[in-house]
């Protein structure tokens, strides 16, 4: 079936295409209400769908915003796509999304492939591969050369003027591990992220200040690193189990899930013989047969913010970057046994 056009439209009305095409649009005219009113019923009659590439390249502005996060598998960042599409459809923008696998080559790769795609601005969670000093020097040099509006979410680059949404991640630690002093538990190991990455080094902030306020010594063979995927949370409670511990603190749920599962191949009972504590609060968390206590970090209103500061930048670009430092929340669940 031929797709209708604006000559088909300016014909069947007995107007200019130009005609057409300014009330089609939207775009300031001096064309009377009672021809733009013909020209919209011709072309609804005509069954006329717009070619929004075609607008876009006409008014410079395409209605999209490109989404890059570092994996998609993970409840997190699935959870925060899901919210950040929901709340920039309502403003009439599509998003494109698009996966980095925290490689830090294939996010600069999808920057360029969004901006080839006339996207009009871009959020980016930036991948664990990027924090790396090397490719940290790039990762900001791309984002600064950007001519688009952009919103570092979820993760920040310390030191880097940019457009920011993320979660106090110093908070969320320190408030993990203080649940499991006040529980009464002073052998506490934890499970970390990739050890150069932002929010891996800011929750081991907020662990080791639990332990000072508590006077506990910080204990290094207690610290095991992973990646935040399930099987690294597995292999790290193996190594711990050479150790002396009474609870755990893992620095994602998907790393807890892991451990817990770990523990159990050992016999080892979740709460009665070592407490756990997760962050994120995954959906399963409240699921599972241990029901996990967790840091929450809504990834709702991450999203939230994240589009609000975006589409402030669309409006304004020459406005002054913001930094939004949103405070985390402990959810008391039984994987922590009061001693």
């Amino acid at each position: 079936m031929k797709r209708t056009t604006i000559s088909d439209i300016a014909r069947a009305a007995g107007v200019s295409e130009t005609s057409v095409s300014l009330v089609l649009t939207g775009r300031p005219n001096r064309i009377s209400f009672a021809i733009q009113e013909k020209i919209k019923e011709t072309a609804k009659a005509l069954s006329y769908v717009p070619n929004s590439f075609a607008r876009g390249l006409a008014t410079k502005k395409s209605n999209t915003i490109g989404l890059i996060v570092p994996d998609i598998e993970n409840w997190y960042f699935a959870s925060l796509s899901k919210s950040i599409s929901f709340e920039a459809e309502k403003e009439g923008y599509m998003v494109l999304l698009l996966n980095s696998n925290d490689s830090h080559d294939l996010s600069v790769k999808q920057i360029n492939t969004l901006l080839e795609r006339n996207v009009d601005g871009l959020i980016l969670v930036v991948p664990n591969g990027s924090y790396h000093q090397k490719n940290m020097k790039e990762l900001k040099s791309v984002l600064s050369s950007l001519s688009i509006p952009y919103v570092l979410s979820d993760r920040d680059f310390p030191d880097f003027k940019a457009n920011k949404v993320y979660y106090d991640n110093i908070e969320g630690g320190y408030l993990a591990t203080k649940l499991l002093l006040q529980s009464k538990h002073k052998k506490i190991a934890c499970i970390t992220g990739p050890s150069d990455t932002f929010s891996s080094i800011q929750r081991l902030v907020g662990y080791k200040k639990a332990l000072e306020e508590f006077h506990i010594p910080f204990n290094d063979s207690l610290v095991e690193e992973g990646d935040y995927r399930l099987q690294s949370g597995f292999a790290s409670a193996v190594k711990l189990l050479k150790k002396d511990f009474d609870s755990l603190f893992c620095f994602n749920d998907m790393m807890a899930f892991g451990a817990i599962l770990a523990l159990k191949n050992h016999d080892i009972s979740v709460p009665d013989d070592v407490s756990v504590v997760g962050y994120d609060d995954n959906i399963m968390s409240s699921l599972s047969g241990s029901e996990l206590a967790t840091i929450n970090q809504d990834p709702s209103r991450l999203a939230k913010e994240t589009v609000s500061l975006l589409l402030d930048a669309l409006s304004n670009p020459s406005q002054t970057e913001e930094e939004i430092k949103l405070k985390p929340s402990l959810v008391e669940r039984n994987s922590v046994k009061k001693i």
